[in-house]
């Protein structure tokens, strides 16, 4: 389940005094909602602590600490690469096959290999992004202005922000690049785009936080745009998964989530698009054989693949 509003959840468990800080940067919604909303406005008239309300407090300031620490440590590790190697391998010639049979909202998981980061993020897979079309077939005008009619755009989380930027950037700075394309109907298709739009400029969540939109991971931006608007709905029902002491969704489940789905008459993923590398050689290639689907399993450590 994604909590998206109240952005802070936590507010309902804190003390009405403690409230008055937050007052102007809270939803309306929360306010009117908060049982205690009466005594904001006079908050010595009741002021009572426990140690629930004190939890929640110290949760939140030391959330703040967490995140801007990790934040550090995060971009630390990003550019910490274990090879001299400066080219990867995906390679033009290939990336045009795929796009030439490309369509807006594909699911786009890359890796690359002997980053630092390969080592904290479970499974194989490591970056998930949305394939969004040239900006000259979305028809978006408002941003027109500012972006290549032609060129080939994503959507990702980055280490800074959600943004746009051409799949080639995506491609020139990974090694493997695996597509999957949904079957939703093309109503939901389009809203899924819409939702995506809506993030940009949002931040990176260093804290991997599920349950609040301020901020995204790359798998977070691409699940809560395919997540279901109400029970009638079409969309994912992801479970997330407890990695040290957070809970999220590392790209790679969305492979097993594939795999697990294939003996369904109607599933809600198939597989349309894999490109494949060999480390030792330098070499990639389209591959259309079982390695695609078994490409989750495969080892996280780049000194072990072949």
């Amino acid at each position: 389940m994604f909590v998206y509003k109240p952005k802070h959840i936590n507010i309902y468990n804190i003390p009405s005094f403690l409230l008055i800080p937050y007052k102007i940067i809270l939803d309306k919604n929360v306010i009117n909602h908060i049982a205690v909303r009466k005594f904001i406005n006079n908050p010595i008239s009741r002021v009572r602590t426990d140690s629930s309300n004190i939890y929640f407090h110290c949760k939140q300031t030391t959330d703040k600490w967490i995140f801007k620490i990790m934040r550090v440590i995060w971009n630390f590790i990003a550019h910490i690469r274990f090879s001299k190697r400066t080219k990867w391998l995906i390679s033009d010639k290939n990336l045009n096959k795929y796009l030439d049979i490309a369509k807006s909202w594909d699911i786009l998981l890359t890796r690359w290999n002997w980053n630092a980061t390969n080592i904290s993020i479970p499974g194989f897979w490591k970056h998930m992004s949305l394939y969004m079309w040239t900006w000259k077939k979305l028809m978006y005008d408002f941003w027109c202005k500012k972006l290549d009619k032609n060129l080939h755009y994503i959507i990702e989380s980055t280490s800074d922000w959600v943004i746009l930027k051409p799949i080639q950037e995506l491609t020139k700075h990974n090694d493997y690049l695996w597509v999957i394309r949904s079957t939703f109907s093309v109503d939901k298709r389009k809203r899924v785009v819409e939702k995506a739009l809506k993030q940009i400029w949002k931040g990176y969540d260093y804290i991997f936080n599920f349950y609040s939109d301020d901020s995204l991971v790359c798998s977070e931006l691409v699940l809560k745009s395919y997540s279901k608007e109400d029970n009638k709905d079409e969309g994912f029902n992801i479970e997330l998964e407890n990695i040290w002491m957070w809970v999220t969704f590392p790209p790679n489940n969305i492979m097993k989530v594939l795999n697990n789905q294939n003996h369904k008459k109607k599933p809600k993923l198939v597989p349309c698009f894999f490109i494949d590398s060999i480390e030792k050689t330098q070499k990639n290639f389209v591959s259309w054989d079982n390695a695609l689907l078994k490409s989750w399993d495969r080892s996280r450590f780049s000194f072990l693949l072949k």
